[in-house]
Formats: C-alpha cells, sequence, structure tokens
C-alpha cells in the first residue's frame, strides 16, 4: 500500500542517516581526542573561574591525580576539596578552618585590589560564596561545588555546540565523499522494492524493539555489517557512491547546485546525531508493523516483492 511504502522509503533513508551518524561521529570524537577539545575547555573555564594561577595550582594539586594529567572531566567534590587545601596551605593553617579560609580570601582580595597582580573578580566570587556560608565549612563547600557545576554547565554547552557543527562539517565532508545524495536516495527507494525491503529488515534487525535499553543500540561495525548483508541478500546495490552513473550530478550548474543541495540535506540530517536516527527508526518501524501477527509478517516476507507491493 502507498502509506506501508512512504513509511519503508523513510525507514531506508534514515536507516542511512544513521550510518552516516555513526561514522561522522566516530570521526569527530576522533579529532576532538586528538586536539584534547575537553580539557581545553574546561582548562579554560577553570581560568575564568580562579584566574590563570590559580588554575594551574588546581589541577597540579595531588587529589587531580586521578583524573590524569589532562582531565576532560572533574567532580564538583574533588574541585572544592583542593581549592580550600590549596587556598589553607598557602596560609600555612592545618587543619582547615572556615576563619582560615575567609581570612586568606580576604587577603587574596586586598591583594588584588591593590596590585593588580591577582584577578579580582574571582576571589570576589568565592568570598561571596564563603560568607552566604554562616561560617559553616560543609556550607562553604557545597557552595563552591553548586558554583563549580553551574560553571560546568556553561562547559558543556559550549563543546555541544561545537560538537554540532563538527558534526555538520564532517557530514557534509562524508556525503559529499560518497556522494549520499538525499534527493537521488529517495528517488531510489522509492522506485526499488527490493532495495526498500532489504533497508527495511535490515533497520528491523538492529533496533530490536523487544529491548529498550540505550545499550542495545548498535555501533559503526555492526551497523555497517546489518546493512551489507541485508543488501547483499537481497542482490541490490545502496544508492551511493560515484560508480552509478545515475548517481553523478548532470554537468550542468542546475546539476552540480541540486547535487550540493542534495549533500547539505544529508550533512544536517546527520548533525541531529546517530542517537536520533535510532530512536526515529524504532519508531517507524514499530509502526509499519503494528497490528501485524508474526504469521503474517512471515508470510509477507516470503511472497515475491511485485505481491507485496500490490
Amino acid at each position: 500500500m502507498f502509506g506501508s511504502q512512504v513509511i519503508d522509503v523513510a525507514v531506508g533513508l534514515f536507516l542511512l542517516y544513521f550510518v552516516l551518524s555513526l561514522v561522522s561521529s566516530s570521526v569527530v570524537e576522533l579529532v576532538f581526542s586528538v586536539t584534547r577539545l575537553r580539557f581545553r575547555l574546561l582548562r579554560s573555564r577553570l581560568r575564568e573561574m580562579l584566574g590563570d594561577e590559580g588554575a594551574r595550582e588546581l589541577l597540579a594539586h595531588g587529589i587531580m591525580v586521578a583524573f590524569g594529567k589532562r582531565p576532560s572531566y572533574l567532580p564538583a567534590n574533588a574541585f572544592a576539596v583542593a581549592l580550600f587545601d590549596n587556598l589553607c596551605s598557602a596560609a600555612g593553617a592545618v587543619p582547615r578552618t572556615f576563619n582560615v579560609l575567609r581570612d586568606r580570601l580576604v587577603r587574596l582580595r586586598t591583594t588584588a585590589e591593590q596590585s593588580g597582580a591577582l584577578p579580582a573578580q574571582p576571589v570576589r566570587a568565592l568570598l561571596a560564596l564563603v560568607d552566604e556560608a554562616d561560617q559553616d565549612m560543609k556550607s562553604a563547600q557545597r557552595r563552591v561545588e553548586e558554583w563549580f557545576d553551574q560553571s560546568m554547565e556553561r562547559c558543556t554547552g559550549a563543546f555541544k555546540r561545537r560538537s554540532q557543527l563538527a558534526l555538520l562539517v564532517v557530514g557534509l565532508a562524508v556525503a559529499a565523499g560518497i556522494n549520499a545524495d538525499s534527493v537521488a536516495v529517495v528517488g531510489r527507494l522509492w522506485t526499488n522494492a527490493p532495495l526498500r525491503e532489504a533497508l527495511r529488515l535490515s533497520a528491523t534487525e538492529l533496533v530490536k524493539p523487544e529491548t529498550e535499553a540505550d545499550s542495545a543500540r548498535p555501533e559503526l561495525f555492526e551497523a555497517v555489517k546489518a546493512v551489507r548483508r541485508a543488501v547483499d541478500a537481497a542482490g541490490v546495490s545502496l544508492p551511493l557512491g560515484w560508480q552509478d552513473e545515475t548517481l553523478r550530478p548532470a554537468a550542468t550548474f542546475g546539476g552540480f547546485a541540486a547535487k550540493l543541495a542534495g549533500w547539505i540535506l544529508t550533512a544536517l540530517a546527520v548533525s541531529l546525531g546517530a542517537p536520533f536516527w535510532y530512536d526515529l527508526i524504532g519508531r517507524l518501524v514499530s509502526l509499519r508493523w503494528a497490528g501485524k501477527t508474526p504469521e503474517s509478517d512471515k508470510a509477507g516476507a516470503n511472497r515475491p516483492s511485485s505481491q507485496r507491493e500490490r
């Protein structure tokens, strides 16, 4: 039926988006890992909170050893304990007490305001948080932890924005590299019933509707193998690449513009991320076969594709 054909086309298209999103995400994660983007964003945020010297001393504290030389994440508790220990140790006070901590911050604020050798704003912020603690060390630590968590939310937001942009750029490069034109893919899926069926079967295998755990989401190689297995079994080819002349752009300005538009649509879809497409595929697969018994599903799968299209 027409409705089921539309859903099958959508399932096939979204499955390709899912695989391309996994590929692009893997490239982005590799680039971010090599460039240590998470650590650089964390360090930049710590410098805004504590100043250059304060951030350097915090990262050099012994507590931070457990998180590596260039950590990408710090717990709020470890941040507060290391910060208070640095402040009180600099004052020559053991054990740490609220009065020692506050006196140290007051002296730092005075030094910062008079000499300008230290950034005054971070010291003022810390002193304001400590003053709200009613002379209770645990309360002061809790307020500093909340301050850190709020700052890390901004750091996480910056990382997500960069990830989104990187996914878009890498997705466009991947789309152009393998000629993943969304418009051409939809056209091929609409006219090629065996291809639609192969991708539908592959999607049904991947989404595993009987499980709902996030851990059930397939990894890149598993997804690629499932798609390749279904396509090879059906004797069809994916509407990707440059070997098929029908997928190449026409040698005109309009032809190249249309091909570029198809690549951009693919890149925009990839930038939404693999989890988005995985969840959407699961919903469409459930919708496609809602109300069908396993017997009728099996019987339909055994009939020739020309009969199933009627």
